[in-house]
């Protein structure tokens, strides 16, 4: 359904499908939105992590130029 919707295809709700049908297929559409942002969520993790990590590092070496 995807691929005519984003292939321009035009339907009009009433008459293509029930209304069971078109709530599965957002149901469908929403659930992988979310699964999406997820997978960027946890791909941005890291990168965060990494900063940290720079900055642990960033201050060990400050502590020992100190002393």
């Amino acid at each position: 359904m995807e691929a005519l919707f984003e292939g321009g295809a035009v339907t009009e709700y009433p008459d293509f499908y029930t209304p069971v049908e078109w709530e599965a297929f957002l149901t469908l559409k929403y659930a992988r939105a979310k699964d999406q942002e997820k997978d960027m969520a946890k791909a941005n993790a890291p990168k965060s992590g990494q900063k940290s990590q720079a900055q642990l590092e960033a201050e060990m070496k400050a502590r020992t130029q100190r002393k």
